[in-house]
């Protein structure tokens, strides 16, 4: 009986929950409390509230289907927020005993919201935050709402910004939050999402935490990965600089609140970042790890930041253009900026930085900077005081030391270049300065170099010296050499350089130099300057080019001159140039031709050089000359007088190559020539010469004729005298009168010698028949045959000076008649 009856009881229990249930899910809370909930959830939201479908279920609780929050229509363009099902079980024992609601386990499952920011900067559900609906008069609360625990997932969040063209549009996908709610203590929270950057970039969020109700504590990390910057790039445009492209890798950043102070920190890895701002970039990656801290009572904010640069590029620096491979750490702090070990390349050269900026607003720097391998020639393209024209190049230690004050050149500055093989380079000479070496200080109060070894031409020198006091410099500086001995002293006050020393000895020769420059005009200083010089003339090969060098051996230049010498004008401005200059020497020779008691006087004024006077002993005779050199004219052009008178042949044989030959003779030579600056070729003018008491016949150019006269007796003929007048035109000498004398034979002869050597003259021949009728050798029969031949002959001369050709141009009717009257005569 006792069990029918608990069967009994049994059924009817699961009846009427069964029909409780049926009541609730088709009376009671599709048509009562859905509708309920909906409007209070209106008057809560200001927004129209749509519940499709309520139900209960013993398992899972209360279940609410498709929810819709949507303003006006329920479209695409008005619905705010839609959910497909929110489900939780509810405490029954507390909602009748203490009239409370508690739902220990919310799940909220696939919600959609819609976030349009629109284009009056407010968003579509903006009513949400306005005042609550008043309630109704008498109205009051009678249940209290508590949830334990919250569970959203399966979330997608759509979100548009219309103030841009074309709008911006995301979309968060896999959107979750974990609650949990341990009251009256803490809570804790995990929210994570991710966003579709592009079709092979997601960005990640992950963010978890914890509140301290009782201490009002805080505790979060925040992660993110993959966030593609120029996906945002309408929010960055405020930034003072642009960012073309670049990610944020990951994120590991704690969040905390105590005692009214909110902070951040952790790094962000940032990858492939490429960031301008007007000419500059830069371009890498690195590693920022802020420190952020808040207060929230004071409203003050207190920040740090080291950035940890993995081969950060940048572009656009001044002078160097750009930096590569910058590695190491930047930290800022406390108003401080730190750079303890910065690595980069620049200038096709590795250096090393350590720098520390404090004090921002007066702010003081410190600098070590260093390189092992300093390219030389990258640096000298930068430097601005480096002349046009000047190359640089080689390697070079670097160690630079700044401390100071930025508002002031700092006093404590220093910079060693320790050079290990650098080249010099210019347009002005083309000899390079080669193997330079030493050590080289600048500081801010000069420049000092020590062992400065270099080498120029075939020679190594060593420069000992400093400049000091950038404002009025003053050069002092020591050169020396196995020929070369160089002191100097300058100074510089305002726009004058003065020259107090520059005096020395190279080989055999000395100079001193003094004056002064005014640099008033930069680029054509005025010049005023006095020297005494003694030269070795054979010293001055030593001191030019190859080429020039070959071209002065040409000259065989020997013997020292005194000279002494002014000069004033603008550097550039050669022609205007005042010029004072004496010269003197015991013995001096080109092409071996020896002058003794040398003398010189030169002069330039007016656009005019002069050489009044030029004296010279030689060879037993005297040589004069004077100059006149016409700079004004845009062709310049010059006359030249000279005369030689009673030079010794057979002492200046001896210097040349017919030293061997039996050849005298006392000559003289006068002469006036005009040209200008067009060459050989413009030259005009006329001279004579003449020789007496002579023996020329044994010169390459005479000796030929004896050859085509056919007897011996010619080659014993003596020509002891010779004169001619020539006009030089053209490039070539003329004459239309030489003549050689000789006791038996007279040559006369006509034509031209050319600057190069070419020959184009015509000799004619004529005997003295008196002497050969007197002769009593048997020979003079033939001999005189030969001679009557030879005056009816001329001998054309052509070829060159060195290599002479000779032949005949005879008459055969004069010939015979003067044969027939040679006879008839005998």
């Amino acid at each position: 009986m006792k069990r029918k009856i608990t069967i009994a009881i049994i059924l009817i229990f699961i009846f009427a929950a069964i029909s409780g249930l049926l009541y609730l899910n088709n009376v009671y809370l599709p048509v009562k409390v859905k509708n309920r909930l909906a409007k209070a959830l209106e008057e809560k939201l200001n927004y129209n509230v749509r519940i499709e479908k309520m139900k209960y279920n013993p398992v899972r609780g209360l279940i609410a289907e498709d929810i819709a929050v949507f303003d006006k229509t329920e479209d695409k363009e008005n619905t705010i927020l839609k959910i497909k099902e929110v489900s939780s079980n509810i405490l029954i024992l507390p909602l009748f005993t203490q009239r409370k609601i508690i739902l220990p386990l919310v799940h909220i499952d696939s919600p959609y919201l819609y976030a349009r920011y629109q284009k009056d900067n407010t968003f579509n559900f903006q009513r949400i935050f306005q005042s609550e609906t008043p309630k109704r008069p008498g109205g009051k609360n009678k249940f209290s709402f508590l949830i334990y625990k919250l569970n959203l997932f399966n979330g997608r969040v759509v979100f548009e910004d219309e103030r841009f063209e074309p709008k911006l549009s995301k979309s968060v996908e896999d959107f979750g939050i974990g609650l949990n709610i341990s009251l009256p203590k803490d809570f804790s929270y995990r929210v994570h999402a991710r966003v579709t950057a592009d079709k092979e970039v997601i960005t990640k969020l992950l963010l978890e935490g914890k509140y301290d109700l009782l201490a009002k504590e805080a505790e979060a990390k925040l992660s993110l990965s993959n966030v593609v910057l120029a996906q945002y790039k309408p929010y960055l445009k405020q930034l003072p600089f642009s960012i073309l492209s670049g990610n944020i890798e990951s994120t590991d950043f704690t969040l905390k609140l105590k005692d009214n102070l909110l902070s951040l920190k952790g790094p962000a890895n940032l990858k492939t970042l490429n960031l301008k701002k007007e000419g500059y970039g830069l371009s890498g990656n690195m590693i920022a790890t802020p420190e952020l801290s808040y207060n929230l009572k004071e409203k003050n904010l207190n920040y740090n930041l080291n950035l940890k640069l993995q081969q950060i590029n940048l572009t656009g620096i001044p002078y160097v253009e750009t930096i590569n491979n910058l590695t190491g750490e930047i930290g800022y702090a406390e108003n401080k900026i730190i750079a303890p070990n910065l690595k980069f390349r620049t200038l096709d050269s590795d250096f090393m930085l350590n720098a520390f900026l404090e004090d921002l607003s007066n702010p003081r720097l410190k600098i070590f900077l260093s390189s092992e391998q300093l390219n030389l020639g990258k640096l000298g393209s930068i430097l601005e005081f480096i002349p046009k024209g000047i190359i640089l190049e080689g390697k070079s230690k670097l160690s630079l030391d700044i401390d100071g004050y930025l508002k002031d050149i700092p006093a404590n500055s220093k910079a060693n270049f320790e050079i290990l093989n650098a080249k010099l380079e210019n347009n002005f000479t083309n000899i390079p300065v080669k193997e330079i070496r030493g050590k080289v200080t600048i500081t801010s109060q000069g420049v000092k170099w020590e062992n400065l070894s270099f080498q120029y031409l075939d020679s190594v020198y060593t420069a000992n010296g400093k400049y000091e006091d950038f404002k009025n410099p003053l050069f002092n500086t020591t050169l020396n050499s196995k020929d070369l001995e160089l002191v100097s002293e300058l100074n510089t006050k305002e726009d004058v350089t003065r020259i107090n020393r520059f005096e020395g000895k190279f080989k055999d020769s000395k100079f001193n130099l003094t004056g002064y420059l005014q640099t008033k005009e930069k680029n054509n200083p005025y010049c005023n300057l006095t020297g005494d010089f003694i030269i070795e003339t054979s010293n001055i090969q030593s001191l030019v080019s190859t080429d020039l060098a070959k071209e002065l051996q040409k000259f065989n230049p020997k013997g020292k001159l005194d000279i002494k010498a002014t000069l004033a004008g603008n550097a550039k401005d050669f022609k205007n140039w005042r010029i004072a200059l004496k010269s003197s020497a015991e013995q001096i020779s080109i092409y071996n031709l020896k002058l003794t008691d040398f003398d010189l006087i030169l002069e330039q004024k007016q656009g005019t050089l002069y050489v009044p006077r030029l004296d010279a002993n030689t060879y037993s005779g005297r040589l004069t000359a004077d100059f006149i050199y016409n700079l004004k004219d845009a062709i310049a052009n010059y006359t030249l007088k000279f005369e030689a008178l009673n030079v010794d042949l057979k002492k200046l044989k001896l210097d040349t190559a017919l030293k061997n030959e039996d050849i005298s003779g006392i000559l003289n030579l006068r002469g006036e020539f005009t040209g200008t600056d067009k060459g050989t070729a413009s030259i005009q003018g006329q001279a004579y010469a003449s020789i007496k008491n002579g023996k020329l016949w044994q010169t390459k150019l005479l000796g030929g004729l004896g050859e085509l006269f056919l007897t011996p007796e010619y080659k014993q003929i003596v020509f002891d005298k010779a004169n001619a007048d020539f006009v030089v035109r053209n490039g070539s000498i003329f004459t239309d009168n030489l003549t050689l004398t000789s006791e038996q034979l007279i040559l006369q002869g006509r034509g031209s010698v050319g600057f190069d050597g070419a020959l184009n003259l015509n000799i004619y021949s004529k005997a003295n028949k008196e002497l050969i009728k007197e002769s009593p050798d048997v020979r003079k029969f033939i001999t005189a045959i030969i001679g009557e031949i030879t005056s009816a002959v001329s001998i054309k001369i052509s070829g060159t000076l060195k290599e002479p050709k000779y032949s005949l141009s005879p008459i055969p009717l004069d010939i015979i008649k003067n044969i027939k009257n040679f006879i008839l005569g005998l």
